[in-house]
């Protein structure tokens, strides 16, 4: 009998210990999803994400200017971001600034060598047909090859 009192008495300790842990998780969530006590890398978190996804909805709608502007404001956050290097270098293109995309393009290759987009991009904005365009054919058969190369 005395076990089985033991035994309860521990278990019903350890359930107090896990329900108050549990509010106590809540209570942090509930206190970073209202904005307070975030610490300065989450808000950097925080604030890139609301840039980046801000930046996304401007590129689908065709504002190509605003998510420019947006996904610049992104890389100033996280500059190795992947994806906010080639959709701002997708946006400079379609709105004329090859030279500009190209070297966007270029910093997206730093980033991440393998990056088969980032040639293909590269080389279809250095061989693009268009006022403006650096018509550096040489270079774009050299990134098509290289995009090639990664993705056969």
């Amino acid at each position: 009998m005395r076990k089985a009192l033991i035994v309860l008495g521990a278990v019903t300790l350890v359930g107090v210990a896990l329900i108050a842990l549990l509010h106590r998780r809540a209570a942090v969530a509930e206190s970073d999803a209202a904005g307070e006590i975030l610490s300065p890398e989450k808000q950097r978190i925080r604030e890139f994400w609301a840039l980046y996804n801000q930046a996304n909805a401007d590129r689908i709608a065709g504002n190509f200017e605003k998510a420019a502007a947006g996904f610049r404001k992104s890389l100033a956050l996280d500059p190795k971001h992947e994806d906010s290097l080639y959709n701002l270098g997708a946006s400079l293109a379609e709105l004329g600034e090859y030279t500009e995309a190209a070297a966007v393009f270029h910093r997206l290759i730093e980033v991440n060598p393998q990056s088969n987009r980032a040639w293909s991009e590269l080389g279809n904005t250095l061989s693009a047909a268009a006022p403006g365009s650096p018509g550096d054919f040489d270079g774009a058969r050299q990134a098509f090859l290289r995009s090639i190369e990664i993705n056969r």
